[in-house]
């Protein structure tokens, strides 16, 4: 989020009032929570530190609209209307922004035009922007190491091209830090910081169901990415014959026709990984353990 011609921080802070409550995965409170920070819930770096100021006020939010001198300005919000997900933030966005107080000029393009646009650093009525609303994985924001939007390093950092000298500082600390311990002490100050100098605005945290049929077992979805490399349709997978030593990939391989459509290639490489290998040529590697047949097993 950019604010040109205005104080940044003040604004931020108000939008972050206004849209601490904003839900917008759907009614069931399973798939979705506020009161989110900046760092993914459940991880070791997640946090209340600072949350206060996420407290859902519309109230006060008009309150601070008023207080910061804004004199009806548009904001130029940029929304996706190509990815469902996008959409339905951009609107329930753009609603609370109008509600607190806040001229809109919400203007609907698809993704590929939101991210052109977003390269600008001209001046919302000169093709320009203000404000857009995107998802990111929760393992982008684990850390500070890869929490792109969690920087304050201006021109040279991320869209939006926020300065917060304190958040570098505190960023540079944590890659210092000796004991895991002075890490979290250090993510709680990045969170109080970016609450107030708001480089962005964490909304909330949403979840994708997955579905499947009965008769799979072992299906994942880490990160809201459904895989099937452990998963079976009931057959004994060590009834269909016994793993052979490659010389040339010094791999042990296993093949089973386990769908009439597909052929699944397994490849075990010592005791410690696996990799499973589909006919179109994904790889993808998991840790050796579970829905691991005893007879694959390399000893």
């Amino acid at each position: 989020m950019k604010m040109r011609g205005r104080n940044f921080f003040a604004v931020g802070a108000v939008l972050a009032v206004a849209l601490g409550g904003a839900a917008v995965a759907g009614a069931d409170p399973r798939f979705w929570r506020t009161g989110v920070g900046v760092f993914a819930p459940g991880t070791p770096l997640a946090t209340d530190a600072g949350l206060e100021a996420m407290r859902f006020d519309l109230d006060r939010a008009r309150r601070l609209v008023a207080e910061s001198g804004y004199r009806g300005e548009p904001v130029v919000v940029l929304a996706a209307t190509d990815v469902p997900a996008i959409g339905a933030m951009s609107e329930v966005g753009a609603d609370m922004l109008r509600k607190a107080g806040l001229t809109v000029d919400y203007q609907t393009m698809d993704w590929g035009s939101v991210v052109r646009r977003l390269n600008s650093r001209e001046p919302p009525d000169r093709g320009g922007w203000n404000a857009y609303f995107s998802p990111w994985a929760g393992l982008d924001h684990i850390n500070p190491a890869g929490h792109l939007v969690l920087r304050g390093n201006g021109r040279a950092g991320f869209i939006g091209w926020p300065d917060s000298p304190r958040i570098e500082a505190l960023r540079e600390a944590w890659f210092e830090a000796p004991t895991p311990e002075e890490q979290k002490r250090l993510a709680a100050e990045i969170q109080r910081q970016a609450m107030q100098d708001v480089p962005y605005i964490p909304l909330g945290q949403y979840f994708l169901p997955m579905a499947h049929r009965r008769s799979v077992r072992g299906a994942a979805q880490p990160g809201g990415i459904p895989i099937f490399w452990a998963s079976s349709n009931g057959t004994s997978w060590s009834k269909l014959g016994k793993a052979t030593y490659n010389r040339t990939t010094k791999a042990y391989e296993y093949k089973v026709r386990a769908l009439k459509t597909m052929t699944y290639e397994f490849r075990f490489v010592g005791d410690a990984s696996y990799q499973a290998c589909v006919s179109n040529r994904v790889t993808v590697s998991v840790a050796a353990g579970a829905a691991i047949p005893r007879s694959l097993r390399v000893r």
